[in-house]
């Protein structure tokens, strides 16, 4: 296609005058001169410019026009106190043209239609415009010079609250009479706030804090007014206990004196297990007196005269038929419940004294279920030639007795006589034995073995405070056996002879643990340790429900003073509770884990400690704890 050479020299020359006519713009600009809105014509341009230059001569007045209208929007959108403002600052504003506020910014070129044409004013001449430029320049550093001078009256009245309000008037109208054109104007009245109240009077630092010590003084003085209603009269003499000025050295020594006379030399670890039955006798409880029998009884058991779990169990079921013949029901009662709440009674006086072992909670268990089976439809005949008092009850009392002497028969002898046998087979000539404590059913065993002519040895392992081994070992020597008496410290050394372990027990627990006397586990332990079978007697009436797994959780703690030597006259321990940094701690028991006990000989069978379970529920309902 065939391309007109004269388009692109057109579209030069037209890009020329464009920048020629942009650079004449902005030096009127930096002049501040107006100029006419007639471009001259350039002579080289073709005669196709012409038209373009009639173009943007109305784009010029198009402008114009439409900052015109924005103008007069905005002055109508205006609230009429802004436009009172407006005229008290700078009446003479309003005869300025429409075409210097159009000169401020750069015109931008738009395609909009027109809706008002008429309503453009007429251009001004160059000249008047000039004069006007400069009147308005003297009067805006006429202006300036003022408010300079305000602001520095301001300055120095600033302390005075009065003068507050009209510096913040003269503040607005300041920022009114900066403006130099209608659009700035319009511009910054729309941030203008008027109508809004003066601000509060402002207070210095030194108001602020006593303002704030007075609040706080008024919040005081209200807590104390509260505090003293709520307190009572008389505790108000309270303080006068601290006239008395301690040092603190001093208050230091007080307070470890009242903790430790407070606890009583007390392990905080076994706090739960700490009993006062070694300072005062035991109280009695219940609508009931307390046998003397059972007060005997009671004081034995707590200055260990009874030990043994078999020896307490016998001596308690004996003591009971003491009781129960001497039981008076009261009138218009049964017999049956007043004698069961009679024997809780006992329990719980018992309990002070020493806490009671399984052997003895499973016997009165077993006890007080016989009571609530007695028959009720027995009737008493009462007996003329007899000289003693009648009672009414004696039928049911003799029943009871004859369940309390079979009890003692299967439970205790019968019992220990089957395990005194099964254990004659473990036995064999040339034995090496090793025990601990003083178990009156391992010294049954024993004294079997030998009558029936086995030649073995014991050793006896003994242990501080009781020495129960002493007297083990003095027994078996009456005896004729040969037994040979070691500190636990020594069982170690001795262990490589050892051929069995046979040990008593106080109880066995649900989940296999052996509870017996403080130094059996330590004793199994060194006897796994060296493979070493650790043969456990124990009868079925031992065996409890109760889960344990440490000596912690329950225990029985014997009297301090145990531990304190008596051979000697003078011993550094014997005034132990003097010294507030001295705690003696005597546990009666430990737990045996069923890892280190190799079997449990009862009267039933040879068990694993495992089936302790097994053995509480095959026993029978009226023997069942």
């Amino acid at each position: 296609m065939d391309k007109n050479p004269e388009v692109p020299e057109q579209k030069k020359k037209r890009r020329r005058s464009r920048r020629n006519k942009q650079k004449t713009a902005v030096k009127e600009e930096k002049s501040q001169e107006a100029t006419p809105a007639v471009v001259e014509p350039i002579p080289e341009a073709s005669a196709p410019v012409e038209p373009e230059m009639e173009k943007e001569k109305t784009r010029e007045e198009i402008m114009q026009e439409r900052k015109a209208k924005k103008l007069e929007k905005k002055s109508k959108n205006q609230p009429k106190e802004a436009t009172a403002v407006k005229v008290e600052g700078k009446p003479e504003e309003k005869k300025e043209s429409p075409v210097k506020a159009a000169k401020v910014e750069p015109a931008a070129r738009t395609t909009s239609p027109v809706k008002k044409p008429a309503e453009v004013k007429p251009i001004p001449d160059k000249k008047e415009e000039g004069n006007d430029q400069k009147a308005s320049r003297e009067e805006i550093l006429a202006q300036r010079e003022a408010k300079k001078l305000a602001k520095q009256s301001a300055k120095q009245k600033a302390p005075q609250a009065k003068t507050e309000p009209q510096s913040e008037s003269t503040k607005v109208l300041g920022n009114v009479e900066k403006s130099n054109t209608d659009t700035d104007l319009a511009e910054k009245m729309e941030t203008l706030t008027i109508s809004d109240a003066p601000k509060a009077k402002t207070t210095t630092k030194a108001e602020r804090r006593a303002i704030q010590e007075a609040q706080r003084a008024a919040k005081e003085q209200k807590m104390k007014e509260k505090s003293a209603k709520d307190k009572p009269v008389p505790a108000k003499p309270a303080p006068k206990t601290n006239a008395v000025k301690v040092s603190p050295t001093a208050r230091k020594v007080v307070r470890t004196e009242g903790a430790h006379s407070g606890q009583k030399h007390r392990v905080k670890l076994f706090n739960h297990l700490y009993r006062d039955y070694f300072m005062h006798p035991p109280k009695v409880s219940g609508d009931y007196e307390i046998h003397e029998a059972i007060r005997t009884l009671g004081a034995q058991f707590s200055k260990m005269e009874i030990t043994g779990a078999n020896a307490r169990c016998y001596a308690l079921l004996t003591i009971m038929k003491v009781v129960i013949k001497k039981f008076r029901t009261p009138p218009e009662k049964e017999f049956s419940r007043c004698l069961e709440t009679y024997v809780g009674h006992i329990m719980e006086y018992l309990e002070q004294c020493r806490p009671m072992a399984v052997s003895m909670v499973n016997a009165m268990k077993y006890l007080k279920w016989q009571i609530t089976q007695l028959p009720t439809d027995i009737v008493h005949v009462p007996d003329p030639d007899s000289e003693e008092e009648d009672d009414p009850h004696i039928e049911l009392k003799m029943i009871l007795f004859d369940i309390i002497d079979t009890y003692i028969k299967d439970q205790l002898d019968k019992a220990d006589l089957a395990i005194t046998w099964a254990v004659q087979e473990k036995i064999a000539d040339g034995d090496v034995i090793l025990t601990f404590g003083g178990s009156s059913l391992v010294k049954q065993i024993l004294k079997e073995a030998h009558n029936r002519s086995k030649k073995f040895r014991v050793i006896v392992a003994d242990a501080a405070p009781l020495h129960e081994g002493r007297d083990m070992t003095r027994k078996l020597i009456d005896l004729g056996i040969d037994c040979t008496c070691v500190l636990i410290t020594a069982v170690t050394f001795i262990m490589q002879d050892v051929t069995k372990v046979l040990l008593g027990a106080n109880s066995l627990l649900a989940n296999g643990y052996v509870m017996s006397r403080a130094g059996t586990a330590q004793i199994a332990l060194v006897a796994k340790s060296h493979n070493v079978p650790v043969l456990v007697c124990c009868e079925t009436h031992k065996f409890s429900e109760r889960v344990q797994t440490d000596a912690f959780v329950y225990n029985e703690i014997g009297s301090p003073d145990d531990l304190v030597p008596r051979e000697f006259v003078k011993n550094s321990l014997q005034n132990w509770r003097a010294n507030p940094y001295l705690t003696p701690l005597h546990l009666y028991y430990d737990i045996t884990p069923p890892e280190l006990v190799t079997a449990v000989i009862t009267e039933i069978a040879i068990l694993p400690c495992t089936s302790v379970p097994v053995i509480l529920r095959i026993k029978p309902t009226e023997i069942g704890y």
